[in-house]
């Protein structure tokens, strides 16, 4: 039962000490996403009894039960952070040779994860977002590396959209000049002026194309801004990397 108060609830969401962006919170029937400072609030909402669930990428689902009183409400919620560390497909590149810098959202990690796998097994050096900090000298760092990328992959699905860090990379991108992909992993409306901006961008449509052609595209972008793909066997690589 719930009475005809209405009250802020506040979530503050990390993987251990750090926090968490871009994930689900839905409690009943109202949702919510994570900002950059992992932190989440619903307002009006009446005292009672209700259902959480957190979606945040490759940690698994949480599930609980939360008590909502006559007065704002905080709650702390903390994933771990053992089960992503242990899932990243390898450690983001550091070094000086040309790099793809990855956007993504969090919250489709799992399936971005198992592109990026596939792109390092062919020899691409990658920079993404291992999940570990969003203060602003992080984000700092975050915009110094895009400007320094020989390209920049931007996966593209209703998640990556609603991001606020991801709009801003491919603002960031756009206005620095630097050659960008998207790739749609699903059929994705554009929004927050994405769609105008995006408009003469050349896309990949991987939800919509067999998957031998999708994989030839990515080869042939990677070899058309200067990227080394290796073996001579590559596309069985890639084509492997599916199980």
């Amino acid at each position: 039962m719930t009475s005809d108060n209405k009250n802020t609830v506040s979530f503050s969401l990390k993987s251990g000490e750090n926090p968490i962006a871009d994930a689900v919170i839905s409690i009943n029937d109202l949702t919510g996403h994570t900002d950059d400072k992992g932190n989440c609030i619903f307002e009006n909402v009446s005292p009672g009894e209700y259902d959480i669930s957190v979606s945040a990428g490759i940690f698994d689902e949480y599930r609980d039960s939360i008590t909502i009183l006559d007065n704002d409400n905080n709650f702390n919620i903390n994933l771990g952070q053992n089960s992503y560390i242990e899932k990243r497909p390898f450690e983001a590149y550091q070094g000086k040779e040309p790099y793809v810098f990855v956007s993504y959202a969090h919250n489709d990690a799992q399936v971005v994860f198992n592109e990026l796998k596939r792109f390092n097994d062919i020899g691409i050096k990658i920079w993404y977002d291992e999940g570990f900090s969003t203060d602003s000298e992080w984000r700092d760092a975050v915009g110094d590396t895009l400007c320094k990328s020989s390209l920049h992959i931007v996966f593209i699905t209703p998640n990556s959209v609603e991001s606020l860090n991801v709009r801003e990379e491919i603002f960031l991108s756009l206005g620095e000049k630097i050659p960008m992909i998207p790739i749609f992993l699903e059929r994705t409306e554009l929004k927050y002026g994405l769609r105008m901006h995006l408009a003469f961008t050349p896309s990949i449509l991987k939800y919509e194309m067999p998957e031998d052609l999708y994989i030839k595209q990515c080869i042939t972008t990677f070899r058309q801004y200067g990227f080394e793909v290796w073996p001579s066997n590559d596309l069985m690589i890639l084509k492997g990397n599916l199980i």
